[in-house]
């Protein structure tokens, strides 16, 4: 019979081998408010909630107080508070947080719930776009599949495919270490017992059992006071990026009429005349021009682009908010410090009046007509507010820039001079076009092939070129 000397090893070495050390291992990994739980799933405080979704997928993290939201989305300033609510219709059901200074936050991650698209009201709402998920070259285990995500220009929005692979790599890592921690100590546990009559065996015996257990110890050990320290260094969050929305306006029939003398005609008979414009210029892709108008105007004319309401990174945005004066004499507080995340910030808009082209506040610049020539406060001629087109030499004034012709004419030798800005930087094909697209945007002078995929202009362009070449093969 074969006599065990140390039985104190069975203790720690029963314990092991019937815990679920697997199941522990998965539980550290917590999903964070916002995502979906399930039977199983243990959310960071606890709190799994079932929302009033119809659909497999209706139950998710939510907060229980106050410091949940805290930990979560955590404190852009000192003076700014978070508020866990109650479950309500547009949340819902789900308990939701919210900010002193971003106010409501959605209680659902965005790629976890996409609702079906709204119909636009008869204000004319914005389509929202689709962000294809990508595709994993290496499968894990465990990671849920990515779902597309709807935005809508000007949100911010939450990307979580980094967040959500690294969780699944974490996860899978830890699940294959309690594994084989396991298995380590029931092989030393085997040599321990029969091996009692060899000293040196077991010796190493003990060592593999100890040292699989301070492994695991370690590993599970570090996860905890990580998040004992501070929760956010064991949270992975999506990431917020701030999408970007123009803000045009319509003249109407009436008004267009008023200043040009002509008739407002359908979209589609623009981007015929667009196309014309593009093969003068020497593109043989109709789609070029198309795609250019549906971007810039939505094919319309009448459009009006006030520069000093949009994106916080262009120069005429920044002087409006510095200034603290909006175009009827009303003032707000002067912003210095821009806060890219701030909604009151966003909210400050101007109020110059869009159907009277004569008196938009020209201390900003403005988009104007088809292809949305930028006339900046600088520019003037002929002894007013104007813009010199630089291929013809001829000075439009903003009323001019209204006419079709005048504007696509103007729009394609710009786009065209881009493309060939874009080709001595040694871009050639689809990149050369995108490249046109993006110093149509930004300037020649920011033409960079890095650019093509992050920047939101090409970005946006691509989606347009794809859809025109789909419809007219």
């Amino acid at each position: 019979m074969i006599k065990i000397k140390n039985k104190k090893l069975l203790i720690p070495l029963l314990f092991l081998l019937f815990f679920p050390l697997i199941t522990l291992a998965e539980a550290t990994a917590f999903p964070i408010l916002g995502e979906s739980c399930s039977v199983g799933d243990i959310c960071a405080n606890g709190a799994c909630e079932q929302s009033s979704l119809s659909g497999p997928q209706n139950t998710f993290c939510t907060c229980t107080s106050d410091s949940d939201c805290t930990s979560r989305f955590g404190k852009k300033t000192p003076q700014e508070t978070w508020t866990c609510k109650p479950g309500e219709a547009k949340t819902k059901n789900l308990h939701y947080c919210v900010s002193s200074t971003r106010g409501t936050q959605d209680p659902m991650v965005k790629s976890v719930f996409t609702p079906p698209p709204e119909t636009p009201n008869s204000d004319g709402d914005e389509k929202t776009e689709k962000l294809t998920a990508p595709v994993i070259s290496i499968p894990i285990p465990s990671l849920p599949s990515f779902a597309d995500i709807e935005v809508s220009p000007g949100e911010t929005v939450n990307v979580p495919y980094i967040a959500q692979y690294v969780v699944a790599i974490y996860k899978y890592g830890l699940t294959l270490a309690s594994i084989l921690a396991v298995m380590m100590i029931v092989i030393g546990g085997i040599m321990y017992i029969i091996s009692s009559a060899d000293p040196s065996k077991v010796a190493l015996a003990k060592q593999m059992i100890f040292g699989s257990i301070t492994g695991i110890t370690v590993l599970l050990c570090s996860f905890i006071m990580l998040k004992i320290i501070n929760p956010n260094l064991v949270t992975f969050t999506a990431i917020s990026v701030e999408t970007v929305k123009k803000d045009i306006q319509h003249l109407g029939a009436a008004a267009y009429s008023d200043i040009t003398g002509k008739p407002l005609l359908p979209a589609s008979e623009y981007e015929k005349m667009a196309i014309e414009a593009g093969r003068e210029v020497g593109f043989t892709d109709d789609c070029i021009m198309v795609s250019l108008l549906r971007k810039e105007s939505g094919s319309l004319p009448d459009a009006i682009g006030h520069d000093e309401n949009v994106h916080w990174d262009i120069p005429s945005r920044r002087d409006f908010l510095k200034s603290g004066v909006k175009w009827s004499k009303a003032t707000f507080p002067a912003i210095n410090k821009i806060d890219t995340k701030s909604s009151e910030q966003k909210s400050v808009k101007n109020d110059d009046p869009t159907k009277e082209i004569a008196t938009l506040d020209w201390r900003f610049s403005h988009g104007l007509g088809l292809t949305q020539v930028t006339i900046f406060p600088t520019d003037k001629c002929n002894g007013g507010i104007g813009k010199k087109n630089p291929f013809n030499g001829i000075c439009y004034s903003p009323d001019q820039l209204l006419d079709p012709k005048i504007s696509l004419d103007y729009g394609a030798a710009y786009l065209k001079s881009c493309y060939t800005k874009a080709g001595s930087k040694g871009l050639t094909g689809e990149d050369q076009v995108l490249g046109a697209f993006l110093g149509y945007n930004a300037g020649p002078g920011n033409i960079k092939k890095e650019l093509l995929a992050t920047h939101h202009y090409p970005i946006g362009a691509k989606k347009l070129l794809d859809a025109c070449h789909a419809s007219n093969p």
